[in-house]
This record gives C-alpha cells, sequence and structure tokens, in this order.
C-alpha cells in the first residue's frame, strides 16, 4: 500500500533509495514526493529499523552543509537538535537529504544536509535488494536540486 496524501503531508518520512553509487536517505519534511517513491513504505520501517541496528560498525566522518544554517533558519539550540538523525545516518556511511521548502508541500526542492567522507563500501552491497533503485545518481554537493529530475 502506497503513502497516502495524509501520512505525506502529516509525517516527516524517512525513505531510502539506491543510486548508481550509494545509499540515500531521503526526509520528506511533510510534503509530496515523486510518484515513483510512493510505494517504498513496503520497506522503509524496516530499513530504518536495520540502519538503528548498524551503530556497531565503524563510523565514517562527514561533512555538514556550510550553507545548512541559510537554509533552515534555525537558531542554533534547534540547529543541533535537527541535525542529529541526518549526522547519525551519514555516520553509517548514507547521504542524507532533507526537502528545501519546508512548509510548501508540493515543492519537491531538496539538498544534501550531511554526507561521509569516506563511504562505508559494504553498505551499499548490503542493500542491492528489497529497496528502491535508481539508474541516476543524486547530486552530492551542497546545492539545492529538484528530486524528481533524479527520481
Amino acid at each position: 500500500m502506497a503513502y497516502s496524501i495524509i501520512e505525506l503531508s502529516t509525517t516527516d518520512l524517512d525513505i531510502f533509495i539506491l543510486d548508481k553509487q550509494k545509499v540515500v536517505h531521503i526526509a520528506t519534511g511533510g510534503g509530496n514526493i515523486p510518484e515513483k517513491l510512493l510505494e517504498s513504505d513496503r520497506y522503509n520501517g524496516e530499513l530504518r529499523f536495520t540502519f538503528r541496528q548498524l551503530l556497531r560498525f565503524p563510523e565514517s566522518e562527514i561533512e555538514i552543509n556550510p550553507n545548512i544554517s541559510e537554509i533552515t533558519r534555525l537558531p542554533e539550540e534547534q540547529l543541533q537538535a535537527y541535525l542529529i538523525d541526518f549526522i547519525y545516518f551519514a555516520k553509517l556511511g548514507i547521504y542524507t537529504y532533507d526537502k528545501t521548502d519546508l512548509g510548501n508541500f508540493e515543492s519537491l526542492k531538496f539538498h544534501l544536509v550531511a554526507k561521509p567522507k569516506n563511504p562505508i563500501p559494504f553498505l551499499f552491497g548490503l542493500f542491492e535488494n528489497g529497496i528502491y533503485r535508481i539508474d541516476s545518481e543524486i547530486p552530492v554537493d551542497f546545492k539545492p536540486f529538484l528530486l524528481d529530475k533524479y527520481v
């Protein structure tokens, strides 16, 4: 069963996909996502649980978007709370993205929040089956982009 409009508009969902090179986490920010990702509800909850169990593995050094304060416009104490999950996923070797135009349900503009400096090579192989794959590569720079151009 696909994500409903109610779920999309009321929940900051965690979507996991594989692009050509990496494992990707997308936080939906309570907004719309490309239609191809609507069916990802079948495995996202299980993947989130699995990723929470991976803390035992070596952590990757990470980079945080240098423009994140300007993008989110959050005060420092709120910014640190906002970054917790993004940092967690990046330390696991996952490239982690968020919706740029929060509050605009229709917007498909996203940005990279955090990324591993040295991705963990085995991680990609662990999830080759049972996760939505795309044939393109989601941008790894820190500039906002339209997600539907890649998915």
